[in-house]
């Protein structure tokens, strides 16, 4: 006796119940959940690596900004004077015209013993009067060198010195004055200007700043 599954078995019935259908479905789609699934996780990877790279965008526009800069720094500044604070600006004289006056104001027996116009003329005419930087703090990179320096004590100038001073420190020509040669890079990050009780037919002004210093560093055997 021969048995015929094909025949026997119920494959209708079977094909229509509902879980078969249910898993043919499935079945059938399965790759497209697949394609979809692969799609999604790749779409996350790519959101990943784009929030990654506008972290890092900026960060990278900065180094670039400072290789440039830097570039140009020390292009700017490849010779200037390292001793150009001492040579230019420690060596200031401030209120000449008075100074001036009052020696020769003092050639005369009726004030050459006025205290008050001795001491003036002596405050003004010593090293009491020049500017007087120290260094506080000074920090040091491959290429550059950064220097903090503060003015001892306040000194006492009218607008001519003041205009000077400025020139010489911001580098801005103002008016006829200009700053000298070899400049380095200096910067004020503190500065106060007090009018003073006018003495003769000009106001003077009592002057107090810091100061920050940039140059580049030269190999040993340019120094």
């Amino acid at each position: 006796m021969k048995f015929s599954f094909s025949k026997t078995f119920p494959w209708k019935h079977f094909l229509l119940r509902p879980a078969f259908l249910v898993f043919f479905i499935c079945a059938a789609f399965m790759p497209t959940f697949y394609c979809l699934f692969s799609y999604y996780k790749k779409s996350e990877k790519f959101e990943a690596l784009q929030e990654e790279y506008f972290a890092l965008k900026p960060k990278i526009a900065k180094v670039l900004t400072n290789k440039n800069n830097e570039h140009t720094f020390l292009k700017l500044y490849a010779n200037s004077d390292r001793f150009y604070t001492e040579t230019h600006l420690e060596k200031m004289k401030f209120l000449e015209p008075e100074v001036k006056q009052l020696k020769f104001l003092a050639n005369y027996n009726s004030f050459a013993r006025c205290a008050s116009l001795n001491n003036r003329l002596q405050k003004l005419s010593s090293e009491l009067n020049r500017l007087r930087l120290s260094q506080i703090d000074c920090h040091t990179s491959r290429l550059t060198q950064e220097t903090q320096q503060k003015l001892l004590t306040p000194v006492e100038v009218d607008r001519e010195d003041l205009h000077k001073l400025l020139a010489y420190i911001e580098g801005v020509p103002i008016g006829p004055i200009q700053s000298p040669v070899g400049r380095p890079n200096l910067q004020l990050t503190r500065f106060s200007l007090t009018k003073q009780t006018a003495t003769g037919d000009r106001d003077t002004y009592a002057i107090d700043f810091d100061l920050v210093k940039r140059e580049p560093i030269l190999p040993k055997d340019a120094r």
